[in-house]
């Protein structure tokens, strides 16, 4: 009945909701994951990377085969549990079962200065660089930066 009178009536939900987020920025991730191949590796969407490796994981799973989901899968969680929607270019690199991390440490270097040859072979250049789990290391975080 207000609406008769000239006064703007706006009904709305009430509900939260998670409000998305159309980035720009791509965002480099090296880690490892268990079911992709070592090297670069380009999504357009964080939709479509973790549609992409959750396919991997039903194959796998399908043929009864054993795996363990990476830090790149757990990532990439974290980065749709924000609801941002950008280009990902994951650097894969294998990590061992063993106690010793020196291995991995240098495997996640050489993963993080792979990100350089992003922009000439997807045309993409990371803006954003993370390595999960590992941007704890002084050598990983000095390489970062370098690579930033």
């Amino acid at each position: 009945m207000a609406a008769k009178f000239g006064v703007n009536v706006t009904i709305s939900a009430e509900a939260a909701r998670p409000i998305s987020v159309e980035s720009v920025t791509p965002i480099g991730i090296a880690g490892y994951e268990e079911v992709l191949e070592n090297g670069l590796h380009f999504f357009m969407t964080t939709a479509k990377a973790l549609e992409a490796l959750e396919a991997k994981y039903k194959a796998k799973k399908d043929a009864s085969q054993a795996f363990k989901k990476g830090s790149i899968y757990r990532a990439l969680k974290g980065i749709e549990d924000q609801a941002v929607n950008t280009q990902i270019i994951l650097s894969v690199f294998t990590k061992d079962d063993d106690s010793d991390t020196n291995d991995e440490i240098t495997e996640c270097k050489k993963a993080v200065s792979e990100l350089t040859k992003a922009k000439s072979r997807f045309g993409y250049n990371p803006n954003l660089i993370i390595a999960p789990g590992f941007s704890n290391e002084d050598a990983v975080k000095g390489e970062i930066e370098k690579v930033a």
